[in-house]
């Protein structure tokens, strides 16, 4: 099974590789793409110039060094639209892109996998969960597109993951760390990188701080109240499905409306009780069980040493779920206690990548 990794500099390679990682996932924010589109916009789904290679020539070196320890790179190019003007710049992209060696583009829009198909056959075709795949259907709709792989949606259940992967024509990747939603990622409309567009010295100093492993160490000691406040500060909000709003419930078919109250009570706790780390390494055995080819650390936009703390994690838990002198229940709370020890916090519903928000689901 994979450990795919997020890389944002060269430099991160090795070190990355030697604590785990055997595959990586890259954007590039090129000064071209800045210009004609300012840093609002980045060509997929982490627009801050922190969270991408700063130009074409960088990641070719990535590539390389990645090469150079069996690990492949994966570009990402999934915004779930392009405009016509963005589909120029795309294009010149792809094939550069493609020079450089990168061996798999992430995609979630139809035509640009048709493009990549057609232009770049020789690329491997990953399908984003911004195309969220719900079912075998849908799976089998993207392998006759020619996806090699598909990103299941992080909503889905452990059950649901081993029924698609029972009959799959394609590769499935889950995520496993960091950053989940409760928003279905393919029907999402919030705008990310506001705050570095609007203001990009203040934008830029907020994005490191909030995605440092300094952040995530300071975030034990302090009070939910504060954390509360300084998310409004300039240059520290954090994204926008993280913000404080209010969810109303509606009669939706027969659902009772007191379980749409709770799921709101729920979903309003974790929004604003949220840390950035969220975790689903429990699943690790079942997800190698039912086959799985990788499992995926979010965070291009974090630091080095939060990388290296991600990768170290997944790797440790990894190698103990392949250990089947382990029983289950031990495996579970090795995990917790692994994880609450490097994270400074606990494994509670708010961090589980797998917690159901509607009760008796």
């Amino acid at each position: 099974m994979e450990v795919l990794s997020p890389l944002t500099r060269a430099f991160e390679v090795e070190p990355l590789v030697d604590a785990g990682a055997t595959a990586f996932y890259a954007g590039v924010l090129t000064a071209d793409w800045r210009r004609a589109f300012s840093t609002l916009v980045a060509g997929n789904q982490e627009p801050a110039v922190g969270a991408n290679f700063p130009s074409l020539e960088e990641l070719k070196e990535a590539v390389e060094r990645a090469h150079d320890r069996k690990a492949p790179v994966t570009l990402t190019l999934n915004l779930d639209y392009y405009t016509d003007r963005q589909r120029e710049h795309l294009g010149k992209l792809m094939d550069s892109a493609a020079d450089a060696g990168v061996d798999g583009f992430l995609i979630a829009d139809v035509p640009t996998m048709v493009r990549a198909r057609a232009e770049h056959p020789d690329v491997r075709l990953h399908v984003s969960t911004i195309a969220p795949a719900f079912n075998n259907a849908a799976l089998e709709f993207y392998a006759d597109l020619g996806a090699s792989r598909v990103v299941l949606p992080q909503q889905l259940t452990p059950e649901e993951i081993v029924a698609l992967a029972r009959d799959t024509p394609v590769e499935l990747e889950v995520f496993v760390l960091n950053n989940r939603c409760v928003n279905v990622d393919g029907f999402c409309t919030f705008v990310d990188g506001m705050d570095e567009a609007v203001r990009p010295l203040t934008g830029r100093i907020g994005f490191g701080l909030l995605n440092s492993r300094w952040a995530l160490q300071a975030a034990r000691f302090v009070p939910r109240r504060a954390l509360r406040h300084m998310r409004r500060l300039p240059g520290l909000r954090p994204a926008p499905c993280l913000l404080d709003y209010k969810v109303s419930p509606v009669t939706v078919g027969n659902l009772p409306l007191e379980g749409m109250a709770a799921a709101r009570q729920r979903m309003e706790g974790h929004f604003g009780g949220k840390t950035g780390v969220d975790c689903g390494a429990c699943v690790l055995r079942t997800l190698l069980r039912a086959g799985i080819t990788a499992v995926k650390i979010d965070g291009r936009p974090n630091d080095m040493a939060r990388k290296l703390r991600d990768v170290r994690f997944i790797t440790d838990m990894l190698k103990a779920a392949k250990d089947d002198t382990v029983p289950d229940n031990a495996l579970y709370s090795r995990t917790r206690r692994t994880f609450n020890q490097g994270y400074s916090g606990e494994c509670t519903d708010l961090t589980c990548y797998y917690r159901d928000f509607l009760p008796g689901q």
